[in-house]
C-alpha cells in the first residue's frame, strides 16, 4: 500500500497546477493517507522515502 501511495506522491509533484496540487494535499490529508502510509510502510529504505515525501508533502502543503 505504501509504494502505491508514494506513486501517488510522484503525481503530485508532476502536478503543474498549484491549486490543483494543493487539492490532492488536501485530499491525502483528509482521508488519512499519510497515516495509513506510515502503519504499513515495510523496510529501511520505504520508510526513509516515505519520511522524505511526507516531509515535502507537509512544505508544500503550507506554502
Amino acid at each position: 500500500m505504501t509504494h502505491e501511495a508514494l506513486s501517488v506522491c510522484h503525481s503530485v509533484r508532476r502536478e503543474p497546477d498549484s491549486d490543483a496540487r494543493a487539492g490532492r494535499i488536501a485530499d491525502l490529508f483528509a482521508s488519512q493517507t499519510h497515516r495509513r502510509m506510515l502503519r504499513n510502510a515495510r523496510g529501511i529504505k520505504q520508510w526513509y522515502q516515505l519520511l522524505l515525501w511526507l516531509s515535502r508533502l507537509y512544505r508544500w502543503r503550507y506554502k
